[in-house]
Order: structure tokens, then sequence, then C-alpha cells
């Protein structure tokens, strides 16, 4: 859902952020980015959210997913070990650097497949992405993932509550639930009928009370295969990197905005929307 009146300082802000720290390749961003992604987006959306807040919207659609959505979460770009590793084994990541580099291919894919599946190319535009609920929706749980690694490494807010110390009023919400949302699977503004995250039996929730592992080598976790450098390529051609042509390239000093200002082409839609259209 679009935001109406949102206010330009603010889009600006998250703007310049992005051209700024501009990644070309999704899989390897450079070191120093991912402390820089993570903590400007906490308080970029804790201000958003308490102008959100003051205007009298519904809190309801800008609360944190405590799942990442299932039709995401099939599609080819989405790797689902690297989400265990994040949920599950935090400690594993050295740093908060660490933390927010392997974060990005993920982030990169759930807004690309999230523009198709919630009908909101603005996901796709990190020049107006910010304008959507979704976004909020997304980088709340990005947000909790951050502070699932800060309190593992003995630190750290509880989870969701940087929201709640934010902004006064904010509806209380129990660990792992949220109150009074609408649609599937607990992600709010989903249309009836699209593919919701389930519960996954026996896993602890984004922000739940049941402790995952105890902090140890990836590899000792059944399902779970270490990512190296050599196996991250693997993924790149599902990445936001482009390939030579491609709207995903952004233009020079810019963001992943597709040059000319112009939304981005199907080219870069995710590549299983490419792959249902060329078997017809």
């Amino acid at each position: 859902m679009i935001i109406p009146n949102f206010p330009n300082d603010l889009l600006e802000e998250h703007q310049r952020w992005h051209h700024v720290n501009h990644v070309t390749n999704n899989n390897f961003p450079p070191i120093g980015w991912g402390d820089r992604f993570l903590n400007f987006h906490r308080q970029y959306i804790r201000k958003v959210l308490s102008w959100y807040q003051s205007q009298g919207y519904d809190m309801r659609l800008v609360q944190p997913w405590t799942e990442v959505p299932q039709g995401i979460r099939m599609s080819p770009c989405y790797d689902r070990n690297a989400e265990m590793r994040l949920r599950f084994q935090p400690q594993s990541f050295a740093t908060v650097d660490e933390l927010g580099r392997y974060m990005e291919r993920l982030h990169a894919c759930i807004h690309d497949v999230g523009s198709v599946l919630f009908n909101e190319p603005i996901l796709q535009d990190l020049d107006l992405a910010p304008r959507s609920t979704y976004f909020y929706n997304i980088h709340g749980m990005i947000d909790n993932w951050y502070s699932n690694w800060e309190r593992a490494m003995g630190g750290g807010i509880p989870t969701q509550q940087g929201f709640q110390s934010a902004l006064p009023g904010f509806p209380g919400m129990t660990p792992g639930m949220q109150q009074g949302m609408q649609g599937t699977g607990f992600m709010p503004g989903m249309q009836q009928g699209m593919p919701g995250s389930g519960f996954m039996p026996g896993m602890p929730g984004m922000g739940g009370r049941t402790r995952g592992p105890k902090a140890g080598p990836v590899s000792k976790i059944k399902g779970i295969t270490p990512l190296t450098p050599e196996s991250e390529m693997v993924y790149s051609s599902a990445s936001r990197k482009s390939t030579p042509g491609a709207a995903r390239k952004a233009a020079p000093g810019t963001a992943r905005k597709a040059s000319g200002g112009k939304r981005r082409s199907a080219a870069a839609k995710p590549s299983f929307v490419a792959s249902s259209r060329r078997r017809k």
C-alpha cells in the first residue's frame, strides 16, 4: 500500500543514502557497507514511523514481518539456507558489517519478488520504496534480525522494542506475534489467496521465545550449507546484480532505479516471472 502525503525530506534522505552507497554486486558489497546499511535503516524507519503514527495512520500495516512470505521464499533468487543462518546462527557473524553485507542478497530478492507478489512496483525503485508500507514490513524484519545478532553477541535491544521505545503509544505486541493483523500468515495488506509464510512447526518465529540451536559452526545444523565465496557465486545470476544491458543496472550516479527515471522493465523482474513467460 502507498503511504499518502509522504514527506519529501524523508524520501530524499533515503535517496541520498542509496546514491552514495550504491552497490553494483549484491553478493559482495564493499567492506563497511553492511554496518552503514543496518544502522542507517534502523534510525530511518524509526524516524518515518514516528511521522506515520503522528498522521493517525494504521500502525498494523507497517509492523515487522515475523516470517518471510512463502511466495518470496519459493523464488529462485531467495536463499533459505542464508535465512536460517541469519535467524538461528547469528553468532557465526563476527561483526555487524559482516552481518549486513551477508543480508544484502536476501534484502534485494525480497524487494524484487515482493514488488511482483504484492503488485507494488515501487518496491523495486529505491528512490520511491519508502512510500510503500511493505518497505517497513521488510526493514522491520531485517532490523529484528540485526537485534537478534546484537543479543547473541551480548548486547542490543529486544526484538521490536526499538519501535515501541521510539514511538509512544505504538500498539503492544507479544514476541513472535502481530496483534490484530489481517491477511494470511501475519502479512499485513496481503490480498486474499496470496501465499503466506505458515508457522514452520517446531521452528522459532522471528522474535519468538523459543531458542534456536546454540551458536557454533553452521555446518553442524542439519540442512544448512556453509557459504563460501565460491559457493556464493551460484546465486549471482539471481541477485540484483545486473546483466549487460538489463534495466536493473543503475545509471551513473543513481541507485537501483532504472535510468531515465523509468520503472524497471520486464527484464528486471524476478527470474521466476521471466521464466513463466518464456514457456508460453
